[in-house]
């Protein structure tokens, strides 16, 4: 019992959908072939709508930091909490008063 398998068609009488023929369409020109496109509408880009919007953002901030200076307070109050002081006895020795200033003169406190 011998199965005999069938002779493949020949590749001359076999049809393929992605064949060119080489006379119209060669695989390698020397002068590129000259494309017509449609004009494509300029893309308009986003980024100058983003650094407006960026723009804007910044001067609410800065005018309700101004009217209300809430960023800057907190801050501010949190590092306050942690500053402490001693007394110790007798004068300071790290100070240096001015000895005359122009609104003493002018008022003749200095002598």
């Amino acid at each position: 019992m011998e199965t005999t398998l069938p002779t493949p068609p020949s590749v001359e009488n076999m049809q393929f959908d992605n064949y060119r023929e080489s006379s119209t369409h060669p695989t390698y020109r020397s002068e590129p072939e000259p494309a017509v496109r449609q004009p494509k509408k300029p893309r308009r880009s986003l980024i100058p709508w983003l650094l407006l919007l960026l723009l804007i953002a910044g001067a609410v901030l800065v005018a309700y930091e101004l009217h209300t200076a809430n960023y800057s307070a907190k801050p501010i109050s949190d590092y306050a909490k942690t500053l402490t002081y001693q007394l110790q006895s007798g004068p300071a020795k790290n100070i240096v008063y001015p000895q005359a200033g122009p609104f003493d003169e002018r008022h003749g406190y200095r002598q």
